[in-house]
């Protein structure tokens, strides 16, 4: 899907609250535009989030 946009996804990670529970953040880009947001308790889960919203923000996109 994402390089129907011409472009890699790039996801940027963080965490925040204790680090034996910390909660993650991710944001995936294409090309330098913001496609998805996820939020998770492992980095994996909120990439996994992101990447969800941002297939249905292009899905969205392309009236599929």
């Amino acid at each position: 899907m994402a390089q129907s946009l011409g472009g890699t996804p790039v996801y940027v990670d963080a965490s925040s609250g204790p680090q034996h529970a910390p909660t993650w953040t991710s944001t995936v880009y294409i090309n330098n535009q913001q496609y998805g947001f996820g939020s998770g308790a492992s980095r994996g889960a909120a990439r996994e989030n992101a990447a969800r919203q941002a297939l249905q923000a292009i899905s969205a996109g392309n009236g599929q």
